[in-house]
């Protein structure tokens, strides 16, 4: 009986070491996924809205051209989220919008010619599931206007570069990977907020070099265990983006994928703007009477 209790209380213990580790893995895994998820619907919206926008115009790159501007712009709203109070928001906004252009294309692609209600569907479960990725608010470093502008151009710039010269999946993931790879570093590097080290308390202890800091980032990105892997955000969201695309780029009818994608595009810019305007309202100073 005492042998039996013994080896009872092992397996005990054994599963008690196991289930932690599994834990810890799975939750790696599925976060890992949700953030690359994220970042594929907030780039593949700007990246859609673009190639929308620059396909009207007939000249040749001009579809490339677009994209990679609606790249920028969408890595510039991420990059600016301490100009206002309300502007944290704005990465949801485009995850969700993301994934209802997504997700609507995929149900009339999957059921054609699709019902009005069908798309609905397709874009509410894709607005749902882009709002689902946004769960562990990952943001940038915060920088200013300036060096934002110039870190989203080298950011879109770069991920066109690579994929144009590499081509396929391999371009799309290396380029996505090197991309938000360049633009948490430079964002890091350029911003004017020194990195503050806390005690458990959250109680301030100093400022940490930017050297410090940078190098830090860097280790960070390319990390497979931290949650702030930029890197491979960027590997797993390109290849995930280039694998949808080049599904849904098979069919004959494409006119929706532009539809789609200029249409939430549109309305990602709108709210965009609105919350842009809507942050700072002017204060109305109450009327004071003196008492005589």
């Amino acid at each position: 009986m005492e042998a039996d209790k013994a080896e009872n209380l092992d397996d005990r213990d054994l599963k008690a070491t196991r289930f932690p580790l599994r834990s810890y893995v799975t939750g790696l895994v599925v976060f890992r996924l949700l953030n690359s998820v994220h970042w594929a619907l907030v780039g593949g919206l700007g990246w859609g809205f673009g190639t929308a926008v620059g396909g009207m115009f007939e000249f040749p790159g001009a579809a490339t051209l677009g994209g990679g501007v609606g790249l920028a712009f969408v890595l510039l709203s991420v990059l600016t989220l301490g100009l206002g109070e309300r502007a944290e928001h704005i990465p949801v906004v485009l995850a969700g919008l993301g994934g209802a252009a997504v997700g609507s294309i995929s149900l009339l692609l999957l059921n054609p010619p699709g019902s009005a209600v069908e798309l609905a569907i397709g874009g509410a479960v894709g607005f749902f599931v882009g709002l689902c990725s946004s769960v562990m608010k990952q943001h940038f470093t915060t920088v200013g206007l300036g060096p934002a502008i110039l870190i989203a151009v080298t950011g879109s710039a770069l991920f066109a570069g690579i994929e144009f010269m590499l081509g396929g999946w391999i371009g799309s993931a290396v380029g996505g990977g090197l991309s938000l790879f360049s633009v948490a570093v430079l964002a890091e590097c350029l911003s004017r907020q020194r990195a503050v080290l806390v005690d458990e308390n959250q109680q301030p202890i100093r400022e940490i070099p930017r050297r410090e800091s940078c190098w830090r980032v860097v280790r960070q990105s390319w990390s497979p265990t931290d949650s702030l892997a930029w890197g491979w955000h960027g590997v797993i969201g390109g290849l995930l983006a280039y694998l949808w695309t080049s599904w849904a780029s098979d069919h004959p009818d494409t006119s929706w994928m532009r539809k789609a994608f200029f249409l939430c595009g549109g309305l990602a810019v709108a709210v965009s703007v609105a919350i842009r305007l809507g942050l700072k309202l002017p204060e109305q100073s109450q009327p004071t009477s003196n008492a005589q």
